[in-house]
């Protein structure tokens, strides 16, 4: 839930400003940490749901751009599952999509704000391609 919302604000503040998101949403378990060796060390994050939220990222760009929109945030069916109570929210049900590295096809939704401000691009006047 609160990815959720925290997406949500994201898009929300950054589009303010004229910048688009894409956001995407898996709910599952992830290796969070540092890895690496004492001479290179980074902080990482390792997973197949962290991998998903990657994918549906990139088809939540691929789709805003498709429907016109400026922003989108995607997620999977357990994220639904989840939050799908959280108030202020829609969910759209997509058409079942084939992502790399699955077998199977996977049912994904785009949430969005359900107070008016997240309409078509040229609704709301942003022409912007960033």
């Amino acid at each position: 839930v609160r990815a959720l919302q925290c997406g949500l604000a994201i898009r929300r503040a950054l589009e303010n400003i004229q910048i688009r998101t894409f956001t995407g949403l898996s709910t599952g378990a992830a290796f969070c940490g540092a890895v690496g060796s004492k001479m290179r060390r980074e902080y990482a994050m390792v997973g197949r749901d962290v991998n998903l939220a990657a994918r549906l990222m990139s088809l939540g760009r691929k789709l805003a751009l498709e429907r016109g929109l400026y922003s989108m945030l995607v997620l999977n069916t357990p994220t639904y599952q989840e939050t799908r109570k959280v108030s202020g929210v829609e969910f759209e049900e997509l058409e079942p999509v084939l992502l790399k590295g699955s077998d199977k096809e996977v049912v994904v939704y785009h949430a969005k704000e359900n107070d008016g401000q997240h309409e078509e691009a040229k609704q709301n006047g942003h022409t912007s391609n960033r």
